[in-house]
């Protein structure tokens, strides 16, 4: 592969070329980022776990074409919210891949490595495929829009509630969160912030 200048659909990408070693699948729709880095940070503790974290370069590409399908396919110019197994958080937004000595190491977007017995469990494509096949789990979907952003409540479940926060359909501008900013001190009655003030109070 030549170095990156773009994102590459992960079936056209070489797992095993010798120049890069470390591989970002944005899980929205599939494609690669990939470049060369001195390894991962926590490999000389993993590394006394090799049958748990690392797998081959096929067990590698059979595992993203079943969450590729899985998760809904090519889906367009949508963005899927990919779920792996019990990993319901956004956490998978990136699968980020290193290539060992000692074969593969496939872990979430902050790069905590995955057991193999996550990797096989089932993938979806949105939180509400993920209930469907969870009916036990009680969904009750409250959708909100804060500042661009789709926020979904799971509640009633056995583990208490949990929040996840969507990928952000568009950030807020400058302006606009200046603006809000001035309605929230206008709410509050409280000075624009880097301005000092002093309360006098007068006795009669």
């Amino acid at each position: 592969m030549v170095e990156q200048d773009r994102w590459v659909f992960f079936k056209d990408i070489e797992w095993d070329d010798p120049k890069f070693n470390q591989f970002n699948v944005d899980t929205r729709d599939f494609h690669v980022g990939y470049r060369e880095i001195k390894g991962h940070p926590d490999f000389n503790t993993l590394k006394n776990y090799p049958a748990r974290f690392f797998i081959s370069l096929e067990e590698l590409k059979e595992s993203l074409d079943r969450y590729y399908d899985e998760s809904g396919g090519h889906t367009g110019h949508d963005w899927r919210y990919f779920i792996l197994g019990d990993i319901t958080d956004w956490s998978v937004k990136y699968l980020r891949i290193y290539r060992t000595d000692l074969g593969f190491l496939v872990c979430d977007s902050g790069s905590k490595a995955i057991p193999k017995e996550t990797l096989g469990q089932k993938a979806y494509g949105s939180i509400e495929a993920f209930y469907s096949d969870h009916p036990e789990l009680n969904l009750t979907k409250v959708v909100t829009e804060l500042d661009g952003f789709r926020t979904y409540s799971k509640v009633e479940h056995p583990s208490d509630c949990e929040h996840w926060s969507n990928y952000p359909a568009s950030k807020p501008t400058r302006a606009k969160r200046r603006k809000q900013a001035r309605l929230e001190r206008k709410r509050n009655n409280k000075p624009p912030k880097g301005i000092q003030y002093i309360n006098l109070k007068f006795n009669n």
